[in-house]
């Protein structure tokens, strides 16, 4: 990319988002795996990563493995533990975004017509597949 290409790119930045969106920052994604703990191991010694201090969801700390991206450390990676034989989905993943007020997006997610589940202190959608779309309240202090 050149840097005329990049200037260009962060000028228009989250302009073709439109102007109801719900979110405008992926926190970041979680990932079953059979082995969270050997998929992270390759994370941090091969590509750079970092472990975080805490998952990105409170409460779900235990089989998590949460890695910060070498790049940007607010956003995240969770390996989770492998799917249960109750869970439906093949592939259940979870896309997190951040957002500054859970109450106002379950009002918006309700005018639009999608359930939305409430996992204290979290908010999720779920799709035919049983890939969650998850919403947490932004927070100041990341890492």
């Amino acid at each position: 990319m050149t840097k005329q290409s990049a200037i260009l790119l962060s000028a228009i930045r989250g302009q073709h988002l439109g102007p109801n969106r719900i979110a405008e920052r992926i926190a970041g994604v979680g990932i079953p795996m059979v082995g969270p703990a050997a998929a992270a191991a390759f994370d941090l010694d091969k590509l750079s990563f970092a472990r975080a201090p805490h998952p990105l969801e409170p409460g779900l700390e235990s089989g998590i493995a949460a890695l910060m991206l070498p790049a940007t450390p607010a956003q995240r990676i969770e390996f989770l533990p492998p799917l249960t034989s109750q869970q439906t989905s093949a592939v259940p993943f979870r896309l997190i975004f951040s957002v500054p007020d859970l109450r106002h997006t379950t009002n918006r997610l309700q005018a639009l017509g999608l359930p939305a589940t409430k996992h204290r202190p979290t908010l999720a959608i779920e799709d035919p597949d049983g890939d969650q779309i998850v919403f947490i309240r932004t927070a100041k202090d990341i890492p």
